[in-house]
């Protein structure tokens, strides 16, 4: 398992932090484009529409 380190840069300012364990070959980027506008991440479910810029750490 990987732990990967997500960080949403939103256009009003705010920013969402949220870490994820996944297997190795998850590929977070993929995902995010696979979900078109809405994301979910754990309960929380991010509109992509209102996003900035993502950041992703690995550990």
């Amino acid at each position: 398992m990987k732990v990967f380190k997500v960080t949403f840069h939103m256009n009003n300012g705010e920013v969402l932090d949220f870490e994820l364990k996944r297997p190795a070959t998850y590929d977070v980027y993929k995902k995010i484009e696979e979900a078109n506008h809405w994301f979910k991440l754990n309960d929380d479910i991010i509109n992509l529409l209102n996003v900035n810029s993502i950041h992703v750490e690995t550990e």
